[in-house]
């Protein structure tokens, strides 16, 4: 993961062929003197270009984005409080008082991923993997993803016999390039609308957008793709596409108990975990019997979800990374399942 200039990736024959988005971004981290309420993001879109408001962890800090003219290559743009004030002023009518700008940057958008995340011992993830524009906030998301989907491999991978191993590690490709292929697309064709160069089609969208982004139903669906919540492996090496019943490559509901906090907290955050819906008089194994495998497990009894959290297979094996290894009414109907693809089975502990 080090970053879209990879050395490391270029070191190892790898390439990431970018396209020309021909738009010029900047970008600041910047505290204000103006009331700006700190637990959501302000986009405004109007003839000049968009414009980004994020809020920063530290209290008062923002991140600005903004699409601005590109300017002649020997002309970089001083971005300071003085300009930021009156980009902002100009595009939102906020007067932010800029001040204490911590970091900048000016660049040429370009869009692109790499051929393939592995060679040998070497795995791309992140802006090494694929570069993409700031619209939309998916950049972070998919890095975090990358490294969440890769980590628990290699933790299971040194566990394994090689050629399981290697199989294993292919996954990480298989699954996640898919994704970043899509997300590169979909910000790709998001940037071009919100940077047409016809202030027209701006002045359009401005009034227009934020009607459509207030109905509870568009931002529900919305929140959930950029939030990148709906992500799943169909196509993995992991799952087995034969068996219709099984959510197998599908993230794990995570839903309220009624013990308190969520289901994900009860999960081994470096192991597979079994999730096992457990009525009242019904028999299962002792969680160290040789069943399980060695892998944790959690019981839910009746009653254990809060109302209205949707329903779970009666009995589910849950990878590290909150997604679905394979689920069914029994214990030996998931390991069934599993012996399809002998790679996807857990290492005991």
């Amino acid at each position: 993961m080090d970053g879209g200039r990879s050395r490391v990736r270029e070191q190892v024959g790898l390439h990431l062929d970018r396209a020309d988005a021909k738009a010029t971004f900047v970008l600041a981290d910047v505290k204000t003197t103006a009331d700006v309420i700190e637990d959501e993001g302000h986009v405004f879109l109007g003839p000049e270009g968009l414009l980004l408001i994020v809020p920063m962890p530290e209290p008062r800090r923002w991140r600005i984005i903004a699409h601005v003219p590109t300017p002649p290559s020997d002309t970089p743009i001083t971005i300071d409080a003085a300009f930021l004030d009156a980009l902002i002023r100009r595009r939102s009518g906020i007067e932010f008082g800029s001040h204490d700008v911590v970091w900048q940057s000016q660049f040429n958008l370009r869009h692109g991923i790499a051929d393939h995340y592995r060679r040998g011992r070497v795995l791309l993830a992140g802006d090494a993997a694929h570069v993409h524009s700031p619209v939309g906030g998916q950049g972070l998301n998919t890095g975090v993803q990358d490294a969440h989907n890769l980590l628990w491999k290699l933790g299971v991978a040194r566990r394994r016999e090689v050629l399981r191993t290697e199989e294993l590690l292919d996954s990480y490709e298989a699954e996640r390039r898919p994704v970043a292929r899509a997300m590169v697309r979909g910000t790709a064709r998001a940037t071009g609308a919100l940077t047409a160069r016809s202030g027209l089609l701006r002045a359009l969208l401005g009034p227009v957008a934020p009607r459509i982004l207030s109905h509870p139903a568009v931002q529900a669906r919305l929140g959930r793709a950029v939030g990148m919540l709906e992500i799943a492996y169909p196509v993995s090496p992991l799952a087995n596409p034969a068996i219709a019943s099984a959510r197998a490559g599908r993230r794990m509901p995570n839903p309220e108990l009624r013990t308190g906090g969520r289901l994900y907290q009860e999960l081994d955050p470096g192991h597979y975990t079994w999730v096992v819906r457990q009525k009242h008089g019904e028999a299962f194994p002792h969680p160290s019997a040789p069943t399980w495998g060695g892998l944790p497990v959690v019981f839910l009894g009746d009653g254990s979800l809060v109302d209205g959290s949707g329903p779970l297979p009666p009995v589910v094996l849950v990878r590290p990374d909150r997604y679905v290894a394979g689920s069914g009414d029994s214990v030996e109907s998931v390991w069934s399942q599993l012996a399809v693809h002998p790679e996807q089975v857990p290492v005991p502990r």
